[in-house]
Parts: C-alpha cells; structure tokens; sequence
C-alpha cells in the first residue's frame, strides 16, 4: 500500500479483501508499505512529484517499511496510510480473533 496513484478506497478493497481470504481460507495477509529507495522508478516519481517527506536516510527508509511515512500523495496523507496499516494488522489482534470466535459460537447457537 502506499503507491502514488492508489487512493483510500484501493486501500480499502486490498483490506478487505485480506479479511476475506482470513475469514474463508485462513490465509493470513500481509500488506508492504511502498518505500521509494534510491535508483527506482518509485524513487523518481516520488522526488519529481514531491511525494517526499522524510530525507532519504538509512534510518528513515528501514523505519518506513515497518511505520509508513515516507510517501504522502494529494489522495492520502501519512497518518490515513498508517490508520489503513493499523486496519490490516487488526485481523491479527487477540482480541479481534477472540471476537470473531465468540460471534461464531453465537451465530451457531441461533
């Protein structure tokens, strides 16, 4: 997630549609933030359009796989890309799956 040109609501499909393959086949997603590294064509759009904004560092590009924050377009900013991060991770909670249980078991029971 995170690509220039992708907006919240392709976001918000590729979400759901990790839900869904969770829910019906048990395959655990996982979503890659986009990180422009030098010498890319991702690096270059980035730098031309000015979607840039953190500097170019080691440091920043290993914290943007993991936080999201390198890349912020005219459809989505920094924070709406990590609250869509969060969204994803929110499949793997303890609680999330201890909820998706308990709402199975009543849903049988009816």
């Amino acid at each position: 997630m995170g690509l220039p040109g992708e907006t919240l609501a392709d976001m918000r499909m590729t979400i759901d549609l990790a839900h869904m393959l969770k829910r019906q086949y048990g395959i655990r997603g996982h979503v890659s933030m986009a990180t422009p590294l030098y010498g890319t064509r991702l690096y270059d759009v980035c730098v031309e359009k000015g979607y840039l904004r953190q500097e170019m560092t080691p440091e920043n590009v290993a914290r943007s796989f993991e936080e999201a924050g390198m890349i912020e377009t005219e459809d989505w900013t920094i924070p709406e890309l990590r609250a869509r991060r969060n969204a994803m991770r929110l499949q793997d909670s303890w609680l999330h799956r201890a909820v998706r249980k308990i709402r199975r078991a009543i849903a049988g029971r009816k």
